[in-house]
């Protein structure tokens, strides 16, 4: 969806900025200040406060995703070590 379509959207014919883009998500910045963030088909409209907000929450998803990725890699081979077919206990 365009949301310069909407009536209260400041008219205006340029082009959002492109600000950043990767594999799977891309942000644009319009001239009227709003953010614009794409995830596939998808497209959320923020203002810059909400996007540092959105950047913050990720980035301890992405914090915390590692820690228990870890904490399990450290089961599992403790797991193994009891069992006898790790390292783990052994001299």
């Amino acid at each position: 969806m365009n949301h310069h379509r909407d009536p209260s959207h400041p008219s205006s014919d340029a082009a959002p900025a492109r600000l950043a883009h990767g594999e799977f998500a891309a942000v644009d910045l319009c001239d009227c200040g709003v953010v614009l963030v794409h995830i596939g088909a998808v497209t959320l409209r923020m203002d810059a406060s909400a996007m540092s907000s959105l950047v913050s929450t990720l980035g301890q998803a992405v914090a915390e995703h590692a820690v228990l990725k870890h904490r399990r890699q450290i089961a599992e081979y403790a797991r193994a070590a009891v069992r006898g077919g790790g390292r783990g206990g052994q001299a």
